[in-house]
């Protein structure tokens, strides 16, 4: 998902080590790294795009969760963003490698991924909210 680029090259070394490790896992592991852990650090542009992403959802599903709230409908309950608000995060993209195919789909696609990976029984779901 996130090409190597010269920007690659100004993270600092465990960072990219880390995030190199989480994409190769998948887009949505590398997503929710960013949107997990690189809330508060000082990324290159397409970084925190992706970022600001993974976050958007990380947030929807830990602010929504009632206490004790378990099983699939905890998870269900975080809806896609519209289409609109698809196309206006798509239109926001920074210039990054394969830009040019980024649109609203790729980012629902990418949320539905997210989302799987927040499902009640992934070893993920542990990594997403302190509560869940």
């Amino acid at each position: 998902m996130l090409a190597p680029t010269g920007d690659a090259c100004t993270l600092p070394a465990n960072l990219r080590e880390r995030l190199e490790a989480a994409f190769e896992r998948g887009a949505g592991h590398g997503l929710l790294e960013l949107g997990i852990r690189e809330v508060g650090t000082a990324l290159p542009v397409e970084f925190a795009y992706w970022r600001d992403f993974a976050g958007r959802y990380v947030t929807a599903l830990c602010t929504s969760l009632q206490p004790g709230a378990t099983g699939a409908a905890a998870v269900s309950a975080i809806e896609t963003p519209s289409l609109k608000a698809l196309v206006e995060l798509a239109s926001a993209a920074p210039p990054m490698p394969g830009g040019e195919y980024l649109n609203a789909d790729v980012l629902a696609g990418l949320w539905g991924t997210l989302k799987r990976l927040a499902a009640p029984n992934s070893p993920m779901r542990s990594k997403l909210c302190r509560n869940s």
